[in-house]
């Protein structure tokens, strides 16, 4: 079976494209388009950016991205860890030896706290002798010593770290009268596939990425967390986009 970066490199080869071109296609940066043809995916930021990356090549390419995948898992997704079964002891009932065994020694528990409290009491009653008050020393302190202030000492707090976004959010806005067909993948799973009317918005949230397929390019805007993007291409064809936290 051939590796997935000698389909992918094979496929590009045939059809003439160079690294180059197939950045500007794809949108994806050429050091990762570079790193899936030689099989480095540890150069990638993660699993889910990997098969994004793989399904955007390969669908350029004219290639079916899933059976490359699914190859992917196999060969470098690590298995989900295996748990043990842990058994627990159980402890059998207790019998009537034991029963008396434990009313036995409540008892006695309860004699000698009798004794204490009893005995304890006679001992409070009792006066305790008078001790003989002590005036308090004072303390001479030279004037050099008096005179100096007590320095004060001011902590500045640390500035709070930045935390990084939890999520970030893409809106689309179909402005062309013909519409547009979308397919919007959040984080690795498909959550839409449609076609929209002009005017129409939609609005998606992910955490790691989320892919974008627009059968007419020009004809949507994109909005990133609010901040204007423009068209996802500049002709009315089929485009492709990632969007990650911080691309």
């Amino acid at each position: 079976m051939d590796s997935i970066g000698e389909v992918i490199s094979e496929a590009r080869r045939n059809r003439g494209k160079t690294i180059k071109d197939m950045e500007r296609a794809t949108k994806i940066r050429s050091k990762y388009l570079e790193a899936i043809e030689n099989n480095k995916f540890d150069v990638l930021p993660g699993n889910v950016y990997a098969k994004g990356f793989i399904r955007s090549y390969a669908t350029c390419l004219g290639l079916d991205p899933i059976p490359l995948i699914e190859q992917y898992k196999r060969e470098y997704e690590e298995p989900p860890p295996k748990y043990e079964a842990k058994t627990i002891p159980i402890t059998p009932p207790p019998t009537r030896h034991s029963k008396r065994i434990a009313f036995a020694t409540t008892l006695v528990l309860v004699f000698l706290l009798t004794i204490g409290f009893f005995g304890w009491s006679s001992l409070k009653r009792k006066p305790l002798p008078r001790r003989e008050k002590i005036p308090p020393t004072v303390e001479v302190k030279n004037k050099e010593e008096t005179s100096k202030p007590e320095e004060s000492k001011v902590t500045t707090p640390a500035p709070p770290s930045p935390q990084p976004p939890k999520e970030f959010a893409i809106k689309m806005r179909v402005t062309d009268e013909k519409g547009c067909w979308l397919r919007i993948v959040v984080d690795g799973v498909k959550v839409y596939e449609g076609t929209l009317k002009k005017d129409q918005v939609m609005e998606w949230k992910g955490k790691d990425s989320i892919f974008v397929r627009a059968g007419n390019a020009r004809g949507v805007e994109i909005e990133k967390n609010g901040v204007p993007i423009g068209p996802l291409g500049q002709h009315p064809g089929v485009a492709e986009r990632i969007f990650t936290v911080h691309q």
